[in-house]
Protein backbone atom coordinates (compact mmCIF):
# COMPACT_ATOMS: atom_id res chain seq x y z
CA UNK A 1 0.00 0.00 0.00
CA UNK A 2 1.03 3.57 -0.56
CA UNK A 3 2.44 5.76 2.18
CA UNK A 4 3.35 5.15 5.78
CA UNK A 5 0.94 3.78 8.33
CA UNK A 6 -0.05 6.18 11.11
CA UNK A 7 -2.47 5.92 13.97
CA UNK A 8 -5.80 7.70 13.99
CA UNK A 9 -4.63 9.88 16.88
CA UNK A 10 -1.86 11.35 14.74
CA UNK A 11 -4.33 12.74 12.21
CA UNK A 12 -5.41 16.22 13.21
CA UNK A 13 -8.52 17.51 11.52
CA UNK A 14 -11.39 19.86 12.21
CA UNK A 15 -14.40 18.23 13.85
CA UNK A 16 -17.16 19.46 11.58
CA UNK A 17 -19.88 18.00 13.78
CA UNK A 18 -19.02 19.61 17.10
CA UNK A 19 -22.15 21.82 16.79
CA UNK A 20 -24.49 18.82 17.02
CA UNK A 21 -27.98 18.47 15.58
CA UNK A 22 -31.46 19.33 16.80
CA UNK A 23 -33.55 16.38 17.96
CA UNK A 24 -36.38 16.92 15.47
CA UNK A 25 -33.84 17.01 12.62
CA UNK A 26 -32.51 13.62 13.73
CA UNK A 27 -36.01 12.14 13.69
CA UNK A 28 -36.93 13.35 10.21
CA UNK A 29 -36.21 9.94 8.63
CA UNK A 30 -37.78 7.91 11.45
CA UNK A 31 -41.11 7.07 9.84
CA UNK A 32 -43.26 6.20 12.88
CA UNK A 33 -42.74 7.15 16.49
CA UNK A 34 -44.69 8.08 19.58
CA UNK A 35 -43.79 10.80 22.02
CA UNK A 36 -44.92 12.47 25.22
CA UNK A 37 -45.60 16.16 25.73
CA UNK A 38 -41.96 16.80 26.57
CA UNK A 39 -41.02 15.49 23.12
CA UNK A 40 -42.24 18.77 21.66
CA UNK A 41 -39.01 20.16 23.06
CA UNK A 42 -36.22 20.26 20.53
CA UNK A 43 -32.88 20.04 22.37
CA UNK A 44 -29.50 20.19 20.70
CA UNK A 45 -28.02 16.69 20.45
CA UNK A 46 -24.21 16.65 20.61
CA UNK A 47 -23.66 12.88 20.76
CA UNK A 48 -25.52 9.60 20.20
CA UNK A 49 -24.92 6.44 22.22
CA UNK A 50 -26.53 3.12 23.17
CA UNK A 51 -24.17 2.73 26.16
CA UNK A 52 -25.43 4.53 29.26
CA UNK A 53 -21.88 4.62 30.65
CA UNK A 54 -20.81 6.98 27.85
CA UNK A 55 -23.75 9.37 28.16
CA UNK A 56 -22.82 12.99 28.80
CA UNK A 57 -24.66 16.28 28.75
CA UNK A 58 -26.35 16.68 25.36
CA UNK A 59 -26.39 12.97 24.48
CA UNK A 60 -29.22 11.12 22.80
CA UNK A 61 -29.50 7.72 24.52
CA UNK A 62 -31.02 4.88 22.46
CA UNK A 63 -32.15 1.90 24.55
CA UNK A 64 -31.44 -1.37 22.74
CA UNK A 65 -32.65 -4.85 23.63
CA UNK A 66 -29.53 -7.01 23.48
CA UNK A 67 -28.94 -10.74 23.81
CA UNK A 68 -27.68 -10.49 27.39
CA UNK A 69 -29.21 -7.29 28.73
CA UNK A 70 -31.81 -4.66 27.93
CA UNK A 71 -30.75 -1.05 27.51
CA UNK A 72 -34.11 0.08 28.89
CA UNK A 73 -32.83 -0.97 32.32
CA UNK A 74 -30.27 1.83 32.17
CA UNK A 75 -32.51 4.74 31.23
CA UNK A 76 -32.34 6.17 34.76
CA UNK A 77 -28.55 6.07 34.61
CA UNK A 78 -28.59 7.86 31.25
CA UNK A 79 -30.87 10.57 32.64
CA UNK A 80 -28.62 11.02 35.69
CA UNK A 81 -25.60 11.41 33.43
CA UNK A 82 -27.22 14.29 31.54
CA UNK A 83 -28.97 12.76 28.51
CA UNK A 84 -30.85 15.35 26.46
CA UNK A 85 -33.38 12.83 25.05
CA UNK A 86 -34.17 9.11 25.17
CA UNK A 87 -35.37 6.73 22.45
CA UNK A 88 -37.20 3.62 23.68
CA UNK A 89 -39.18 0.69 22.30
CA UNK A 90 -42.77 1.89 21.97
CA UNK A 91 -44.07 -1.52 23.05
CA UNK A 92 -42.29 -1.31 26.40
CA UNK A 93 -43.64 0.27 29.55
CA UNK A 94 -40.83 2.81 29.60
CA UNK A 95 -42.66 5.32 27.42
CA UNK A 96 -45.23 5.77 30.19
CA UNK A 97 -42.81 5.23 33.07
CA UNK A 98 -40.61 8.17 32.17
CA UNK A 99 -43.19 10.48 30.59
CA UNK A 100 -43.08 12.82 33.58
CA UNK A 101 -39.38 13.52 33.19
CA UNK A 102 -38.29 16.92 31.91
CA UNK A 103 -36.65 15.54 28.78
CA UNK A 104 -38.14 14.04 25.58
CA UNK A 105 -38.87 10.30 25.59
CA UNK A 106 -39.40 8.99 22.02
CA UNK A 107 -41.03 5.61 21.37
CA UNK A 108 -40.20 3.78 18.13
CA UNK A 109 -41.02 0.39 16.62
CA UNK A 110 -37.39 -0.78 16.38
CA UNK A 111 -34.70 0.95 18.43
CA UNK A 112 -31.88 -0.93 16.67
CA UNK A 113 -32.93 0.26 13.22
CA UNK A 114 -33.64 3.74 14.55
CA UNK A 115 -30.12 3.99 15.98
CA UNK A 116 -28.72 3.43 12.49
CA UNK A 117 -31.05 6.04 10.99
CA UNK A 118 -30.34 8.80 13.51
CA UNK A 119 -26.60 8.08 13.45
CA UNK A 120 -26.57 8.50 9.66
CA UNK A 121 -28.53 11.75 9.94
CA UNK A 122 -26.26 13.08 12.71
CA UNK A 123 -23.19 12.58 10.52
CA UNK A 124 -24.97 14.02 7.47
CA UNK A 125 -25.44 10.70 5.63
CA UNK A 126 -21.84 10.21 4.47
CA UNK A 127 -22.59 6.90 2.71
CA UNK A 128 -24.76 8.73 0.16
CA UNK A 129 -21.62 10.47 -1.13
CA UNK A 130 -19.47 7.32 -1.21
CA UNK A 131 -19.32 4.30 -3.52
CA UNK A 132 -20.22 1.60 -0.99
CA UNK A 133 -19.34 -2.06 -1.59
CA UNK A 134 -20.74 -4.64 0.85
CA UNK A 135 -19.21 -8.13 1.08
CA UNK A 136 -20.98 -10.95 2.88
CA UNK A 137 -20.53 -14.72 3.11
CA UNK A 138 -19.11 -17.27 5.53
CA UNK A 139 -15.56 -17.32 4.16
CA UNK A 140 -13.55 -15.05 1.89
CA UNK A 141 -14.89 -11.62 2.94
CA UNK A 142 -11.58 -10.34 4.29
CA UNK A 143 -9.47 -11.63 1.39
CA UNK A 144 -11.83 -10.09 -1.18
CA UNK A 145 -11.74 -6.76 0.68
CA UNK A 146 -7.92 -6.71 0.63
CA UNK A 147 -7.75 -7.63 -3.04
CA UNK A 148 -10.27 -4.96 -4.02
CA UNK A 149 -8.54 -2.34 -1.87
CA UNK A 150 -5.19 -3.08 -3.51
CA UNK A 151 -6.55 -2.62 -7.03
CA UNK A 152 -8.57 0.51 -6.20
CA UNK A 153 -5.54 2.17 -4.61
CA UNK A 154 -3.40 1.35 -7.64
CA UNK A 155 -6.15 2.84 -9.80
CA UNK A 156 -5.76 6.01 -7.68
CA UNK A 157 -9.10 5.80 -5.93
CA UNK A 158 -8.72 6.83 -2.31
CA UNK A 159 -10.20 3.83 -0.54
CA UNK A 160 -11.50 2.91 2.90
CA UNK A 161 -12.06 -0.56 4.37
CA UNK A 162 -14.29 -1.60 7.28
CA UNK A 163 -13.69 -5.21 8.23
CA UNK A 164 -12.43 -7.93 10.51
CA UNK A 165 -8.75 -6.93 10.68
CA UNK A 166 -9.26 -3.18 11.21
CA UNK A 167 -10.96 -0.06 9.86
CA UNK A 168 -8.60 1.90 7.62
CA UNK A 169 -8.39 4.44 4.83
CA UNK A 170 -5.84 6.26 2.72
CA UNK A 171 -5.42 9.87 3.83
CA UNK A 172 -4.71 12.80 1.52
CA UNK A 173 -0.95 12.53 2.10
CA UNK A 174 -0.93 8.86 1.05
CA UNK A 175 -0.56 7.49 4.58
CA UNK A 176 -2.83 4.75 5.88
CA UNK A 177 -4.98 5.65 8.89
CA UNK A 178 -5.86 2.55 10.92
CA UNK A 179 -8.42 2.04 13.69
CA UNK A 180 -8.95 -1.13 15.77
CA UNK A 181 -11.96 -3.24 14.82
CA UNK A 182 -13.94 -4.46 17.86
CA UNK A 183 -16.46 -6.01 15.43
CA UNK A 184 -16.38 -6.97 11.75
CA UNK A 185 -19.23 -4.52 11.20
CA UNK A 186 -19.19 -1.67 13.76
CA UNK A 187 -22.15 -0.36 15.72
CA UNK A 188 -24.17 2.31 13.85
CA UNK A 189 -22.64 5.31 15.59
CA UNK A 190 -19.06 4.20 15.01
CA UNK A 191 -19.94 3.14 11.46
CA UNK A 192 -21.28 6.52 10.36
CA UNK A 193 -18.64 8.44 12.31
CA UNK A 194 -15.99 6.42 10.48
CA UNK A 195 -17.66 6.94 7.10
CA UNK A 196 -17.83 10.69 7.79
CA UNK A 197 -14.13 10.73 8.73
CA UNK A 198 -13.28 8.86 5.53
CA UNK A 199 -15.38 11.19 3.39
CA UNK A 200 -13.89 14.31 5.00
CA UNK A 201 -10.44 12.96 4.15
CA UNK A 202 -11.20 12.50 0.47
CA UNK A 203 -12.15 8.80 0.36
CA UNK A 204 -14.35 7.93 -2.62
CA UNK A 205 -14.80 4.14 -2.27
CA UNK A 206 -15.51 2.10 0.88
CA UNK A 207 -15.31 -1.69 1.02
CA UNK A 208 -17.23 -3.11 3.94
CA UNK A 209 -17.46 -6.61 5.36
CA UNK A 210 -21.07 -7.13 6.39
CA UNK A 211 -21.65 -9.75 9.07
CA UNK A 212 -24.85 -11.72 9.58
CA UNK A 213 -24.99 -10.42 13.16
CA UNK A 214 -25.00 -6.80 11.95
CA UNK A 215 -27.72 -7.56 9.40
CA UNK A 216 -30.00 -9.37 11.82
CA UNK A 217 -29.47 -6.71 14.49
CA UNK A 218 -30.26 -4.04 11.87
CA UNK A 219 -27.10 -2.09 12.65
CA UNK A 220 -27.01 -0.69 9.11
CA UNK A 221 -30.24 1.29 9.36
CA UNK A 222 -31.10 2.52 5.85
CA UNK A 223 -27.52 2.29 4.53
CA UNK A 224 -27.47 1.65 0.77
CA UNK A 225 -24.73 -0.14 -1.19
CA UNK A 226 -23.85 0.38 -4.84
CA UNK A 227 -22.53 -3.17 -5.12
CA UNK A 228 -22.75 -6.32 -3.02
CA UNK A 229 -20.56 -9.43 -3.15
CA UNK A 230 -21.68 -12.85 -1.88
CA UNK A 231 -18.80 -15.31 -1.44
CA UNK A 232 -20.36 -18.52 -0.05
CA UNK A 233 -22.44 -19.98 2.77
CA UNK A 234 -21.45 -22.83 5.07
CA UNK A 235 -21.90 -23.65 8.75
CA UNK A 236 -20.89 -20.91 11.16
CA UNK A 237 -22.43 -18.76 13.91
CA UNK A 238 -25.13 -21.32 14.70
CA UNK A 239 -24.70 -20.39 18.36
CA UNK A 240 -26.44 -17.15 17.37
CA UNK A 241 -28.62 -18.11 14.40
CA UNK A 242 -29.51 -21.62 15.63
CA UNK A 243 -30.33 -22.87 12.11
CA UNK A 244 -28.77 -22.53 8.65
CA UNK A 245 -32.10 -21.18 7.39
CA UNK A 246 -31.95 -18.29 9.86
CA UNK A 247 -28.27 -17.68 8.96
CA UNK A 248 -29.20 -17.56 5.26
CA UNK A 249 -32.15 -15.25 5.83
CA UNK A 250 -29.90 -12.85 7.75
CA UNK A 251 -27.49 -12.73 4.78
CA UNK A 252 -30.41 -12.04 2.44
CA UNK A 253 -31.20 -8.84 4.33
CA UNK A 254 -28.20 -7.23 2.61
CA UNK A 255 -29.83 -7.75 -0.78
CA UNK A 256 -33.36 -7.02 0.42
CA UNK A 257 -32.96 -3.79 2.41
CA UNK A 258 -29.58 -2.36 1.44
CA UNK A 259 -29.29 -2.89 -2.33
CA UNK A 260 -32.28 -1.17 -3.94
CA UNK A 261 -31.05 -0.96 -7.53
CA UNK A 262 -27.41 -2.02 -7.45
CA UNK A 263 -25.50 -5.04 -8.71
CA UNK A 264 -24.60 -8.24 -6.89
CA UNK A 265 -21.61 -10.50 -7.56
CA UNK A 266 -22.30 -14.13 -6.60
CA UNK A 267 -19.74 -16.95 -6.58
CA UNK A 268 -21.30 -20.01 -8.22
CA UNK A 269 -19.84 -23.51 -8.43
CA UNK A 270 -20.68 -26.09 -11.09
CA UNK A 271 -23.51 -28.55 -10.62
CA UNK A 272 -20.93 -31.11 -9.44
CA UNK A 273 -19.92 -28.93 -6.49
CA UNK A 274 -21.14 -29.14 -2.90
CA UNK A 275 -24.91 -29.68 -3.24
CA UNK A 276 -25.84 -28.11 0.07
CA UNK A 277 -23.81 -24.96 -0.54
CA UNK A 278 -25.18 -24.66 -4.04
CA UNK A 279 -28.76 -24.92 -2.84
CA UNK A 280 -28.24 -21.80 -0.72
CA UNK A 281 -26.60 -19.98 -3.61
CA UNK A 282 -29.42 -20.84 -6.01
CA UNK A 283 -31.98 -19.65 -3.48
CA UNK A 284 -30.08 -16.37 -3.22
CA UNK A 285 -29.98 -15.99 -7.01
CA UNK A 286 -33.75 -16.50 -7.21
CA UNK A 287 -34.23 -14.02 -4.39
CA UNK A 288 -32.10 -11.40 -6.18
CA UNK A 289 -33.98 -12.03 -9.43
CA UNK A 290 -37.24 -11.35 -7.63
CA UNK A 291 -35.73 -8.03 -6.56
CA UNK A 292 -34.70 -7.25 -10.18
CA UNK A 293 -31.06 -6.85 -9.17
CA UNK A 294 -28.23 -7.04 -11.70
CA UNK A 295 -26.71 -10.47 -10.98
CA UNK A 296 -23.10 -11.13 -11.99
CA UNK A 297 -22.11 -14.76 -11.47
CA UNK A 298 -18.52 -15.96 -11.37
CA UNK A 299 -16.89 -19.32 -10.74
CA UNK A 300 -17.05 -22.77 -12.30
CA UNK A 301 -20.75 -22.71 -13.22
CA UNK A 302 -21.62 -22.68 -16.94
CA UNK A 303 -23.95 -19.76 -16.12
CA UNK A 304 -21.08 -17.62 -14.83
CA UNK A 305 -20.20 -14.37 -16.56
CA UNK A 306 -16.60 -14.88 -15.41
CA UNK A 307 -15.99 -18.59 -15.89
CA UNK A 308 -13.15 -20.57 -14.32
CA UNK A 309 -11.34 -22.85 -16.78
CA UNK A 310 -8.33 -24.17 -14.87
CA UNK A 311 -5.38 -23.25 -12.69
CA UNK A 312 -1.78 -24.08 -11.83
CA UNK A 313 -1.02 -24.02 -8.12
CA UNK A 314 2.42 -23.62 -6.57
CA UNK A 315 3.81 -22.59 -3.21
CA UNK A 316 4.76 -19.24 -4.75
CA UNK A 317 1.23 -18.57 -6.05
CA UNK A 318 -1.12 -19.53 -8.85
CA UNK A 319 -2.09 -18.93 -12.46
CA UNK A 320 -5.83 -18.93 -13.17
CA UNK A 321 -7.31 -19.37 -16.65
CA UNK A 322 -10.80 -17.92 -17.07
CA UNK A 323 -13.26 -16.52 -19.60
CA UNK A 324 -14.17 -12.86 -19.10
CA UNK A 325 -17.60 -11.34 -19.69
CA UNK A 326 -16.92 -11.11 -23.45
CA UNK A 327 -15.91 -14.78 -23.70
CA UNK A 328 -12.20 -13.96 -24.09
CA UNK A 329 -9.82 -16.41 -22.43
CA UNK A 330 -7.45 -14.74 -19.99
CA UNK A 331 -4.75 -15.70 -17.49
CA UNK A 332 -4.73 -14.17 -14.02
CA UNK A 333 -1.57 -14.59 -11.94
CA UNK A 334 -1.59 -14.14 -8.18
CA UNK A 335 0.77 -14.68 -5.22
CA UNK A 336 -2.13 -16.20 -3.27
CA UNK A 337 -1.98 -19.90 -2.40
CA UNK A 338 -4.93 -22.28 -2.46
CA UNK A 339 -7.58 -23.47 -4.88
CA UNK A 340 -10.30 -21.77 -2.84
CA UNK A 341 -8.65 -18.41 -3.55
CA UNK A 342 -9.63 -18.83 -7.20
CA UNK A 343 -13.18 -17.89 -6.15
CA UNK A 344 -11.92 -14.93 -4.14
CA UNK A 345 -9.89 -13.69 -7.11
CA UNK A 346 -12.76 -14.04 -9.59
CA UNK A 347 -15.23 -12.39 -7.19
CA UNK A 348 -12.83 -9.47 -6.71
CA UNK A 349 -12.24 -9.16 -10.45
CA UNK A 350 -15.97 -9.22 -11.26
CA UNK A 351 -16.70 -6.59 -8.60
CA UNK A 352 -13.89 -4.29 -9.73
CA UNK A 353 -14.89 -4.48 -13.39
CA UNK A 354 -18.48 -3.74 -12.35
CA UNK A 355 -17.16 -0.60 -10.62
CA UNK A 356 -15.72 0.52 -13.94
CA UNK A 357 -12.07 -0.60 -13.85
CA UNK A 358 -10.77 -2.20 -17.07
CA UNK A 359 -10.25 -5.98 -16.94
CA UNK A 360 -6.63 -5.66 -18.13
CA UNK A 361 -5.81 -3.28 -15.30
CA UNK A 362 -7.49 -5.50 -12.71
CA UNK A 363 -5.54 -8.56 -13.85
CA UNK A 364 -2.27 -6.64 -13.88
CA UNK A 365 -2.84 -5.18 -10.41
CA UNK A 366 -3.81 -8.53 -8.88
CA UNK A 367 -0.44 -10.03 -9.86
CA UNK A 368 1.12 -8.40 -6.77
CA UNK A 369 -1.91 -8.15 -4.48
CA UNK A 370 -0.82 -9.91 -1.26
CA UNK A 371 -4.22 -10.80 0.13
CA UNK A 372 -5.17 -10.59 3.81
CA UNK A 373 -2.85 -11.23 6.76
CA UNK A 374 -3.41 -14.61 8.39
CA UNK A 375 -5.09 -16.09 5.32
CA UNK A 376 -2.77 -18.90 4.23
CA UNK A 377 0.05 -16.53 5.09
CA UNK A 378 3.49 -18.07 4.82
CA UNK A 379 5.73 -17.69 7.86
CA UNK A 380 9.39 -17.70 6.93
CA UNK A 381 11.56 -19.78 9.28
CA UNK A 382 15.34 -19.88 8.90
CA UNK A 383 18.40 -21.44 10.48
CA UNK A 384 16.81 -24.60 11.84
CA UNK A 385 19.18 -27.46 12.58
CA UNK A 386 17.96 -29.96 9.98
CA UNK A 387 15.41 -28.36 7.66
CA UNK A 388 13.30 -25.30 6.97
CA UNK A 389 9.63 -26.39 7.12
CA UNK A 390 6.92 -24.60 5.22
CA UNK A 391 4.64 -22.95 7.81
CA UNK A 392 1.27 -21.51 6.76
CA UNK A 393 -1.02 -19.58 9.10
CA UNK A 394 -4.72 -19.34 8.32
CA UNK A 395 -7.74 -17.87 10.05
CA UNK A 396 -9.88 -20.92 9.16
CA UNK A 397 -12.52 -21.20 11.87
CA UNK A 398 -15.22 -23.26 10.16
CA UNK A 399 -15.24 -26.89 8.95
CA UNK A 400 -15.50 -25.72 5.34
CA UNK A 401 -12.60 -23.26 5.64
CA UNK A 402 -10.38 -25.81 7.40
CA UNK A 403 -11.12 -28.37 4.69
CA UNK A 404 -10.17 -25.90 1.97
CA UNK A 405 -6.90 -25.03 3.70
CA UNK A 406 -5.87 -28.65 4.27
CA UNK A 407 -6.77 -29.70 0.74
CA UNK A 408 -4.58 -26.87 -0.52
CA UNK A 409 -1.71 -27.92 1.75
CA UNK A 410 -1.93 -31.51 0.53
CA UNK A 411 -1.49 -30.34 -3.06
CA UNK A 412 1.82 -28.67 -2.19
CA UNK A 413 5.13 -30.62 -2.05
CA UNK A 414 5.49 -32.07 1.46
CA UNK A 415 6.53 -35.11 3.49
CA UNK A 416 4.32 -34.72 6.58
CA UNK A 417 1.34 -32.43 6.96
CA UNK A 418 0.80 -31.16 10.50
CA UNK A 419 -2.44 -29.35 11.42
CA UNK A 420 -2.50 -27.30 14.62
CA UNK A 421 -5.94 -25.88 15.33
CA UNK A 422 -8.41 -25.02 18.04
CA UNK A 423 -12.12 -24.39 18.37
CA UNK A 424 -12.25 -22.23 21.46
CA UNK A 425 -15.12 -20.65 23.28
CA UNK A 426 -18.63 -21.90 23.92
CA UNK A 427 -20.23 -20.46 20.83
CA UNK A 428 -21.00 -22.81 17.92
CA UNK A 429 -19.99 -26.09 19.58
CA UNK A 430 -21.56 -28.11 16.77
CA UNK A 431 -18.67 -27.38 14.43
CA UNK A 432 -16.03 -28.84 16.78
CA UNK A 433 -16.54 -32.48 15.83
CA UNK A 434 -16.80 -31.52 12.15
CA UNK A 435 -13.48 -29.67 12.26
CA UNK A 436 -11.90 -32.61 14.11
CA UNK A 437 -13.15 -35.00 11.43
CA UNK A 438 -11.72 -32.80 8.66
CA UNK A 439 -8.33 -32.60 10.38
CA UNK A 440 -8.25 -36.37 10.97
CA UNK A 441 -9.04 -37.12 7.33
CA UNK A 442 -6.74 -34.61 5.64
CA UNK A 443 -3.73 -34.09 7.95
CA UNK A 444 -1.02 -36.61 8.79
CA UNK A 445 -0.82 -35.28 12.33
CA UNK A 446 -3.55 -33.22 14.03
CA UNK A 447 -2.75 -31.21 17.15
CA UNK A 448 -5.76 -29.70 18.94
CA UNK A 449 -5.04 -26.74 21.16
Amino acid sequence: MKGDQVSRQEIKQENRHARGCLLHELLVNVTMYKHDEESQKNPLITAITADSRTVESGSLFVALKGEKTDGHRYISQAIQRGAAAIIVDESSSHLDKYQRTSLPIIGVQDTSETLGIVAATFYENPAEQLTMVGITGTNGKTTVSYLMEHVLLEAEFRTGVIGTVNYRYQAADGSMVEMPAPFTTPDPVQLHATLREMLDNGVSHVIMEVSSHALKQRRLGHLEFSLAVFTNLSQDHLDYHKTMADYFEAKCLLFDHHLTDGAVVIVMESSTGDAQKQSWVRRLIEFCRSRNLNIIQCGTSSEARYTYIGSTLELSGMSVVFLDDSGTQRILRSPLVGQFNVENLLASLAALVTLGIETDMVCESLTDAPGAPGRLERVKIHNLLHSNPTVLVDYAHTPDALENVLKTARQLPHQTLFCVFGCGGDRDQGKRSLMGQVAAELADVAIIT
